[in-house]
């Protein structure tokens, strides 16, 4: 399911949008970060993992939802950024990539 694409996570995820800027890049990173600390590096109990811990199903089926928002966020500023790089097909549309995807129902 693709039930976390809505307008407001894509406009989120694209209110800094291209990989070119240092301001953009720094804000991804920052929020990758707190991911990590937040989920990655915590238990299912909110103990912090350590090396050697062994990590349960019910850990990796908890993060699931998590990684496929980091992936869907990630894809769509990597589209953008490429767009940026080589350019969007403009011939058939005067909008830009947000509106597009803003506009679409998920």
């Amino acid at each position: 399911e693709n039930d976390f694409l809505t307008k407001e996570n894509i406009q989120t995820w694209l209110a800094c949008p291209s990989g070119l800027s240092k301001d953009c890049t720094t804000d991804w990173a920052n929020e990758s970060f707190l991911y990590a600390m937040n989920y990655a590096y915590q238990n299912e109990d909110n103990m912090e993992v350590k090396d050697g811990d062994h990590l349960t199903e019910d850990y990796f089926i908890s993060r699931l939802d998590i990684v496929k928002r980091r992936l869907a966020a990630g894809g769509l500023r990597l589209a953008s950024t490429l767009e940026d790089i080589f350019g969007a097909d403009t011939s058939t549309s005067t909008s830009t990539r947000s509106e597009v995807l803003i506009s679409k129902e998920f």
